[in-house]
């Protein structure tokens, strides 16, 4: 399973954040291809740059359940 700041994302969340940040920034994008990535190469964890994680944030506005915990750790780290 794969891990973005500690946090387990499913196989079906990591879909969905992928699919809601394929219509965005190029931020966005570069932060779809990583966990996209990480998901075909089986990595342990992927790590996002300031400006790929407030791009999740953004997308994660109103997050579902399997989402909560990380949408939360993200806005924690986000805080200068």
């Amino acid at each position: 399973m794969l891990r973005i700041l500690g946090i387990p994302i499913g196989d079906d969340a990591r879909r969905l954040i992928a699919t809601l940040l394929a219509d965005g920034s190029p931020d966005a994008l570069t932060a779809a291809e990583q966990l996209t990535k990480g998901v075909e190469r089986d990595l342990y964890a992927v790590g996002l740059t300031r400006p790929e994680r407030t791009a999740v944030i953004a997308c994660l506005e109103e997050p579902p359940e399997s989402l909560a915990e990380l949408r939360g750790v993200l806005l924690r780290e986000h805080q200068p």
